[in-house]
Formats: structure tokens, sequence, C-alpha cells
């Protein structure tokens, strides 16, 4: 299983067991590669599950891309919000 399969079933696994709390909207194909703001492209996941994400989508891109790039700053800011909310 390539790393971006290892995404899908992970946003698989969140869509069978959805977050109850500190919920955030994720999309599953990122806006910046063309992902729409339809029901179909989002997903609830906790914020530890958002980061999880990001940070699965950044393994799947080419090392140097501009694609990991822009993942690595999306991830960087789930992670700063989730400690954000750890230390409130």
């Amino acid at each position: 299983m390539d790393a971006y399969e290892k995404y899908l079933f992970f946003i698989e696994l969140c869509r069978a067991n959805p977050p109850t709390e500190n919920i955030v909207v994720h999309h599953i194909k990122p806006r910046c590669f063309g992902g729409l703001d339809d029901p179909g492209n989002l997903i609830p996941l906790s914020r530890w599950q958002h980061c999880e994400a990001h940070y699965l989508i950044c393994l799947s891109l080419p090392v140097g891309s501009a694609e990991r790039r822009k993942m690595i700053f999306a991830f960087k800011q789930c992670v700063s919000a989730l400690m954000k909310e750890l230390h409130s």
C-alpha cells in the first residue's frame, strides 16, 4: 500500500468512526490541488486526525515538490492549532 492509499484508508476509517468533539472540517482533496467545498469532498475530523491526514498527504507527494511544501505548511498549521488547544 503506497502513502496515498494509506491516506485514503485513514479517511475511510475516520468516516466510519466520526469524532464527537474538537471537530474540524477536512478537504479530502485539498483546495490547493483543486478540491472543492462540496459535501463529497469534506469530512469531519478531530484535530489530531486532521494533523494525521495532512501528514499522510505529505508522505504521498514527491520530496522537494511545490505540492509537498504546500502540504507541509498546512500540516504545520494543524499542529499549531492542536498545540494551542492542548495548552488552553
